[in-house]
């Protein structure tokens, strides 16, 4: 179903819409079941997840998240290996371009028709219990990515609803319609760089906090003022990620010889072009 007018002005006016039921539980349940083979071939003996395959969504998710903060006790290794093979893995490929997802980002960039979509930074975060070490500050997505290039980001719950005490994603409401602004750039001797928008900017806008239930998807805009909030509950918050860009916006043409990296070390609108 194609998005209404006022759900269109609402992500142009906001700068960010709540898609609903766009994930099957049967996903969900292969995502699981992805990790815990995953988790079970580092042959660890302090996990070893057996008869799993009969459980239902709540036990299975339960045994995941629990079994992947044993692992980050272990050793973050793990979760690091876990994190780079899940994000290329096909299951990703297609939740990440469900047609419920890829037409309500083709009316929201303006096109009724398709468009191709280039679709970078897919991944699932996977964000530990009171650790902000990989956490940013408030950011546009902008400044992660090609220069110039008009796109939207995709955030949502891979395994159980995000709120409050796991640390959903907070905005800043209507911040993108500031454009991409001025930033403080700081880069910590752990973790990734920081592009801060400046203070004046940032208390012109109503924080908002957004929960989401499995299933819901969050659309935003790459100018929209955001960060994740912290995760105090007891086990790992995992989220989907992905930018769609684009690529018949002419700055797209003209920036995509720029390396595209994860955020680490540069921000793109301060490089030469």
């Amino acid at each position: 179903m194609s998005l209404n007018k006022s759900e269109v002005e609402q992500f142009e006016n906001k700068g960010y819409l709540i898609l609903d039921e766009v994930f099957e539980k049967e996903l969900t349940l292969e995502f699981c079941i992805n990790l815990i083979n995953i988790i079970n071939s580092f042959k660890l003996e302090k996990i070893n997840i057996q008869n799993y395959q009969n459980l239902d969504l709540k036990e299975l998710s339960e045994i995941t998240l629990k079994s992947l903060h044993t692992l980050e006790l272990i050793d973050h290794k793990y979760i690091k290996i876990i994190y780079d093979t899940i994000r290329d893995t096909d299951l990703l490929y297609r939740m990440t371009n469900s047609k419920k997802i890829l037409n309500s980002i083709y009316r929201l960039m303006g096109h009724n028709n398709k468009i191709p979509l280039y679709v970078k930074q897919v991944a699932c975060r996977i964000d530990m219990p009171n650790d902000n070490t990989f956490s940013l500050d408030w950011h546009q997505e902008a400044h992660y990515s090609i220069k110039g290039s008009q796109f939207i980001q995709l955030w949502a719950p891979i395994i159980n609803n995000v709120g409050k005490e796991n640390g959903s994603i907070k905005i800043l409401e209507s911040s993108n319609l500031e454009g991409v602004t001025e930033t403080i750039d700081y880069v910590p001797k752990v973790g990734h760089a920081q592009y801060k928008p400046k203070q004046e900017i940032i208390d012109k806008y109503n924080e908002i906090q957004i929960e989401l239930k499995l299933g819901q998807v969050l659309l935003f805009s790459n100018t929209l003022i955001h960060k994740s909030g912290v995760n105090s509950s007891e086990h790992p918050r995992l989220t989907l990620l992905a930018h769609y860009h684009n690529p018949l916006n002419q700055k797209f043409l003209e920036s995509i010889g720029q390396k595209e990296i994860e955020p680490a070390s540069r921000n793109t609108y301060k490089q030469s072009s």
